[in-house]
């Protein structure tokens, strides 16, 4: 069978959910996605692997691993790629000119079970009643149930929440593991320090080592206004405009912006509203490609303005293909010189926020349209529309979400600490 692109939609998802009790948000639930380390929901990753093993129609095997490097998403090509190498049966799985899983199919793995085990810190068992075995009818094998249980662990269970499933390694034997109705998974947190869980599951004659990760979430606490900032907040004389405040950097602005009770502040969000209650604060539903009319409206109608652009999309600075650079010009260029062009000769101020990885000589793709974008701001007439742009670090935002937590400063922290980086953001 020919088995090298596939795609799994969203339906399927929905019907996996249900079927493995797995109905964790990150799967499912747009919002969810979107405020994650992905910017989307990503497809179940038991599901994937049942997907491509009756794709490639594997029934037979004594091992098999999937190491999960990134999430997959929804009604997107995947291309699985055999690696070429002597006596290897290895493959890569493709998304978006991407690697995200490697697999490796009869390496004769050794088994990693150990002492850890010794010392669960979670474990549960799973009794399959007749009635779930009907349930599974579309899924023909004990490794398919095996799996509906797995995710469902992972998402509901043990991590819950907040999970994410790194790694699958899948041994077959010629022993009865386990009691024919029974599944068993049990889990031990490696180090508390960090977010590891290693885990193991038996059923019938099949071993699954997996290992589990708690999917870091964004924490932001937004810092108490010294007395001169707030100073400084209220000497602003032109209203504020903040196209994207409903998370991130913007949300990090509005907090700060919302101290000033003179002037209007508009404030734009697509899928996140703002929770922020003020008098002077217009919150509006924008989507920047397909609502241009509505900001050409406010900044016609509230002009002279100080527009703020932290509009974005999902973030990669490891990558350089054509794909993501058509998404971050539309983001990074398109929209901003759109905005720029019609606020000129009104007396507005633009900030644009670039990034310190151009310093760093990085080549990705944001990288590059980033500097791209700088050059084209800065041709335009200072006369008619003042641009100020700040190269900024890696800061405490969704898009810089990591594993290990590496503490990243919120922008507000930058500029309260920058009397240079204030100036340019306040425009004084």
């Amino acid at each position: 069978m020919n088995f090298k692109n596939f795609s799994i939609s969203r339906s399927e998802g929905k019907l996996f959910s249900k079927l493995s009790g797995d109905t964790n948000n990150i799967h499912l639930d747009k919002n969810t996605g979107y405020n994650s380390i992905y910017g989307d929901n990503i497809i179940h990753g038991c599901y994937l692997i049942i997907r491509f093993l009756k794709g490639k129609n594997i029934k037979e095997f004594q091992n098999i691993k999937f190491n999960f490097r990134d999430g997959f998403f929804y009604n997107r090509i995947i291309k699985s790629k055999k690696i070429i190498k002597k006596n290897s049966n290895n493959y890569n799985l493709i998304q978006d000119n991407k690697i995200k899983a490697d697999i490796y199919l009869n390496n004769k793995h050794k088994e990693n079970e150990s002492n850890h085990y010794k010392r669960i810190t979670f474990k549960k068992k799973f009794l399959i009643k007749k009635e779930n075995k009907e349930k599974f009818k579309d899924f023909n094998s004990s490794l398919d149930m095996a799996l509906c249980y797995l995710s469902r662990y992972v998402g509901m269970y043990y991590p819950g929440k907040n999970s994410l499933i790194t790694e699958i390694d899948i041994h077959k034997t010629d022993k009865i593991l386990s009691q024919n109705n029974y599944i068993n998974i049990s889990s031990f947190r490696v180090d508390d320090r960090f977010p590891i869980i290693i885990n193991i599951l038996t059923y019938k004659s099949y071993k699954i080592f997996f290992k589990t990760a708690i999917r870091p979430t964004l924490n932001l606490k937004f810092n108490k206004l010294n007395k001169k900032t707030l100073e400084d907040v209220n000497k602003i004389n032109k209203n504020i405009f903040i196209i994207g405040a409903s998370s991130g950097i913007g949300l990090d602005m509005l907090n700060i912006f919302k101290h000033n009770k003179k002037k209007k502040i508009i404030a734009t969000y697509f899928r996140n509203k703002i929770k922020i209650k003020k008098k002077n604060l217009i919150k509006i539903k924008i989507n920047i490609f397909s609502d241009f009319k509505e900001i050409k409206k406010i900044i016609k109608k509230y002009s002279p303005m100080i527009i703020y652009y932290f509009a974005t999309s999902k973030i990669n600075i490891n990558t350089n293909d054509k794909y993501q650079s058509k998404i971050y010009k539309k983001y990074f260029i398109t929209i901003p010189v759109k905005i720029v062009n019609y606020s000129k000769k009104l007396n507005n101020c633009f900030f644009y926020p670039s990034t310190k990885f151009i310093d760093d000589k990085n080549k990705s793709s944001y990288s590059m349209i980033k500097l791209k974008a700088e050059n084209i701001l800065k041709k335009f007439n200072k006369k008619e529309i003042f641009i100020n742009i700040e190269r900024i670090p890696e800061i405490n935002t969704k898009q810089n979400l990591k594993l290990i937590d590496s503490k990243l400063p919120n922008f507000s922290n930058l500029i309260l600490k920058s009397k240079k980086m204030k100036k340019k953001v306040f425009f004084n």
